[in-house]
């Protein structure tokens, strides 16, 4: 059973993804959000890094859709985006392995996107530079969020372990004091901001 907390945390992330603000999560939204990161990071369309991003980022998006989308129409909405996470996370919880799959493959495409330098970790300025790749109206204080994610506080996120750890506290659990919860930032009515 999800608490209002984990809703809340889910939709927020929603916002993240719904870059038009049209209320659904359409490709669109992700083909915007990839084409503002390559910006953000000087790439070109052509170039393999933004091929790779697109790629990944799409795919996720058809991969969604086919799971989270109950009255297909192609497109995400709020609620339909929040039952698959919940539905996800009760799944997880129980050690389903598909449920697993999804979190390792939801991680990876994280991993792709932050970890700039394939060094199998990532940096504060990594992280910031993704974040800012969203939208500029969803920006915060990246740096206070970061610090607390870095369980081991050793400067940089692993891949491996870390940002696992951080994927799974963000989308599965509802622990208001994990440091995962802060990956997009303060979530509006709740307890966790910055």
């Amino acid at each position: 059973m999800s608490t209002s907390f984990y809703i809340q945390k889910i939709k927020h992330y929603f916002n993240f993804l719904d870059f038009d603000g049209s209320g659904v999560i359409e490709e669109s939204d992700i083909r915007q959000q990839v084409k503002k990161s390559a910006e953000i990071r000087g790439l070109s369309e052509d170039s393999d890094a933004y091929k790779l991003a697109s790629d990944t980022l799409l795919g996720l998006y058809a991969a969604l859709v086919q799971m989270a989308d109950s009255n297909n129409d192609g497109l995400i909405s709020k609620n339909e985006f929040v039952d698959f996470w919940r539905n996800l996370a009760d799944r997880f919880k129980n050690g389903d392995k598909d449920a697993y799959e999804i979190m390792v493959a939801t991680t990876n495409a994280c991993a792709s996107m932050l970890d700039l330098d394939n060094d199998g970790s990532f940096t504060w300025e990594e992280y910031d530079t993704w974040i800012r790749g969203f939208r500029k109206d969803k920006y915060f204080d990246t740096k206070a969020a970061y610090a607390v994610m870095d369980i081991d506080n050793d400067g940089v996120i692993k891949i491996e372990n870390e940002l696992f750890q951080i994927v799974k506290e963000y989308w599965i659990y509802d622990d208001q004091t994990a440091p995962g919860c802060l990956f997009f930032g303060s979530i509006p009515g709740t307890e966790v901001s910055l």
